[in-house]
C-alpha cells in the first residue's frame, strides 16, 4: 500500500497505528471499497474507505479525509459516483461524525446526495 495514503489519513484521522492502517488499507484496496485523489504533484489530497453491507445496498463510511484546500469541490460526489460504478445497488451512507463526542450514526441517501450536491 502506498505509504502516502498512510501518512494522509494520520494526519487526518484517529488512528495511530501506523502497520494497522496500512492492512486496513490494503484490505479495503483489494475488496474496492478504498478510493483517494492526488493533486497534479501526486500528493494525497483525499481518502474515502468504507465497509459495504452484505446486500450491497449501504456504504458505512470508515474514513473520509480531504485536504481543507480542496474542500467543497466536488471530491466527496466523485467518491460516491466511483462506488456506485462498482457497488450499483448502493442506496445510503452511514457514517459517524465523531466530532465532539457526536457518534450518532447518519443515514443519507445517495441519491439526495446527488441532488443537493453537498459534497
Amino acid at each position: 500500500m502506498d505509504e502516502k495514503i498512510v501518512d494522509f489519513l494520520l494526519t487526518h484521522n484517529k488512528c495511530t497505528e501506523r502497520e494497522l492502517l496500512g492492512e486496513y488499507l490494503k484490505q479495503h484496496d483489494r475488496f474496492g471499497t478504498l478510493d483517494y485523489a492526488v493533486d497534479t504533484d501526486g500528493n494525497i489530497i483525499a481518502v474515502c474507505r468504507w465497509n459495504m453491507s452484505s446486500d450491497g445496498t449501504v456504504a458505512e463510511i470508515l474514513d473520509f479525509a480531504i485536504s481543507s484546500e480542496w474542500r467543497r469541490k466536488g471530491i466527496g460526489r466523485d467518491f460516491i459516483l466511483l462506488a456506485l460504478s462498482r457497488f450499483p445497488k448502493m442506496e445510503r451512507l452511514e457514517f459517524k461524525r465523531g466530532v465532539r463526542g457526536d457518534n450518532r450514526i447518519r443515514t443519507i441517501d445517495i441519491k439526495g446526495i446527488l441532488k443537493r450536491d453537498i459534497f
